[in-house]
């Protein structure tokens, strides 16, 4: 971590990975795997990149990490304030890129309305039942969740007591999974919350040192993930009439896991480089843009006759090229004047700070 900045640069590079992970999965197996999606289909790279849907998982393990670390010192305001701004720029830019790609080359396969379009501006649209313009828009709710949880906690003024709710949202999500109480699930999200308290205790071991509570935590975290892992295989296999391998998805989890026992116990320094930031300022904007604006890509060159392989780099280098524009353009440009807005709007002075998160 460096001091200065307060930034785990190693944690940049992850979320890169993650989010690879997940294009990688999108682009040469779920878009021709399910629902129509692409045209274009990658049999041998399919078969590896099927996995790649647990960048998800990598991606709350990291917000649980990060959101925590950004939490500490800060009012509920400034918390909430810079989870906006972090989140709204980039995205209300992606939802206006989609949605005129679907105008311009949606075809058959991708339609949307204005309606529709204005109602995903705001994050929320799937609380009132409209659709999403971009199905990885659903990780987004999920984390708005978890920021609103310490949100409150925030508010409470109980970010001292952290390990305590904590864990007790653990206890709570045994309980929800056990009995399947799904209103309270609504707000406790336990098909993830394993994810994010793992993250938020592995930096609590990294700010304040090992202990056997702490690593207890962890232990029935790593469970509870690998049980909803393993039950999501069924789940897959209905979606998408394909057979996972349990020790496979077993061992990625574990490997996330085990990653992040290095980065708390401060072992990974020697890839701490500020190099990876170029990385990290990519993640958001590629993840945002990649899936449906690819899928449309692919289904527009497709019948021209050209290499998949050759289009699916095209795709891949456009999506990199125009996330490094939406965060010099739109994030670093935006970011800082809607900060000073919201501040204002709360009569308080604007604390736009850096970080991993």
């Amino acid at each position: 971590m460096k001091k200065s900045g307060y930034r785990f640069y190693e944690i940049d590079f992850l979320r890169f990975f993650a989010a690879l992970m997940v294009v990688f999965f999108h682009y040469t197996f779920r878009g021709y795997a399910a629902d129509s999606k692409s045209v274009l289909y990658f049999p041998y790279l399919g078969e590896v990149f099927r996995y790649g849907y647990l960048g998800v998982s990598l991606f709350f393990m990291i917000s649980g990490y990060v959101i925590l670390m950004s939490a500490y010192n800060k009012k509920s305001s400034e918390f909430i304030i810079s989870r906006i701004v972090r989140l709204y720029p980039a995205y209300w830019f992606a939802v206006t890129l989609t949605f005129i790609s679907i105008m311009v080359i949606g075809g058959v396969r991708y339609r949307a309305d204005l309606y529709q379009y204005i109602l995903n501006l705001t994050m929320m649209h799937r609380y009132i039942g409209v659709t999403s313009l971009d199905g990885v828009y659903w990780t987004l709710m999920v984390e708005m969740k978890f920021y609103l949880l310490i949100a409150i906690i925030i508010f409470m003024k109980q970010i001292h007591n952290i390990k305590s709710f904590l864990g007790l949202w653990m206890v709570l999500t045994l309980v929800l999974i056990k009995y399947n109480i799904s209103y309270l699930g609504i707000f406790l999200i336990p098909a993830s919350s394993s994810l994010f308290i793992a993250g938020a205790y592995f930096y609590l071991i990294y700010r304040e040192g090992i202990s056997l509570y702490k690593v207890s935590i962890i232990a029935v975290s790593f469970i509870v993930t690998a049980y909803i892992g393993l039950w999501e295989m069924r789940r897959f296999y209905m979606h998408y009439h394909v057979v996972l391998n349990a020790y496979v998805i077993l061992s990625i989890i574990a490997s996330f896991y085990l990653i992040f026992f290095m980065i708390a116990l401060r072992k990974t320094q020697f890839i701490n480089s500020r190099k990876f930031v170029v990385l990290g300022v990519l993640t958001y904007p590629l993840y945002l843009i990649h899936q449906n604006i690819g899928f449309m890509i692919f289904n527009y060159l497709g019948p021209y006759g050209l290499n998949k392989y050759v289009i699916l780099s095209l795709v891949l280098a456009l999506m990199l090229a125009a996330a490094h524009v939406i965060h010099k353009q739109i994030e670093k440009r935006y970011s800082a004047p809607l900060a000073g807005s919201l501040f204002k709007l709360v009569g308080g002075a604007s604390k736009v700070r850096g970080g991993t998160g």
